[in-house]
């Protein structure tokens, strides 16, 4: 569980972009930044946060917080070209996406492209704390950029194939809580409402299980996860 009495200045010498479409939201969200004693800056879209980040300063810039829908380019556009290498930045940027439970179906590609946290709108202070701290001080491995250009982000409809909910013989189930890393998926990962998060035969990694766990909520949960035995 996430205390809610956040220390000011816990992400203090941090410096975080918040790239969203919606002036309020941006508002709202630099505001905590800056109340958690980091340094923040926004963007509107993903063309004007590569503007950011590519130009002066934007080197220092420890993690981008972005929404998944904007004109232009959207959050899993502008993460696809971070991967990839398209532009002047770094590669290995931490990424946080902002997502709603309407967007549950682009999850797949934001895990497949290496999404370092999700927020759920909305999060409290003490939330985004957690997530952006995690994000910046966890060390992930990197995979080769032809891997994050094969990612299909286009039709933002996650998988368009049926998702396939029965398990593979010799399968057990497990709670998201209890699943080991390197578990491979002996069945799609499925909210209660059938959206498709991950595909059967997909080895989970420590990021891929802690982003599942930050985008568990109580509105349309993960019931059961079945892994190869």
């Amino acid at each position: 569980m996430i205390a809610e009495d956040v220390t000011v200045g816990q992400l203090s010498e941090k410096s975080v972009l918040v790239v969203d479409d919606e002036r309020f939201s941006r508002v709202v969200l630099t505001g905590m930044l800056r109340k958690l004693g980091a340094a923040a800056c926004d963007a509107a879209n993903g063309e004007e946060a590569l503007a950011v980040l590519e130009g002066e300063g934007g080197d220092t810039v420890d993690c981008v917080i972005v929404d998944f829908d904007m004109p232009r380019m959207n959050g899993l556009e502008l993460l696809k070209s971070i991967r990839t290498g398209q532009y002047a930045v770094r590669r290995d940027l931490r990424v946080v996406m902002l997502t709603a439970n309407t967007e549950r179906g682009l999850i797949g590609a934001a895990m497949a492209l290496d999404v370092d946290a999700f927020l759920i709108k909305p999060s409290t202070r003490a939330v985004i704390g957690e997530r952006v701290g995690r994000a910046i001080s966890m060390a992930w491995p990197l995979r080769a950029a032809e891997e994050y250009a094969a990612v299909e982000v286009s039709d933002g409809n996650g998988p368009s194939r049926p998702a396939q909910p029965t398990p593979a013989d010799g399968a057990r189930m497990v709670g998201l809580d209890d699943v080991p890393e390197g578990a491979v998926l002996a069945a799609d990962v499925l909210t209660r409402s059938g959206i498709c998060l991950l595909g059967v035969g997909q080895e989970l990694s420590a990021r891929t299980l802690q982003s599942l766990r930050d985008i568990q909520c109580d509105d349309d949960p993960i019931d059961a996860i079945f892994i190869a035995a």
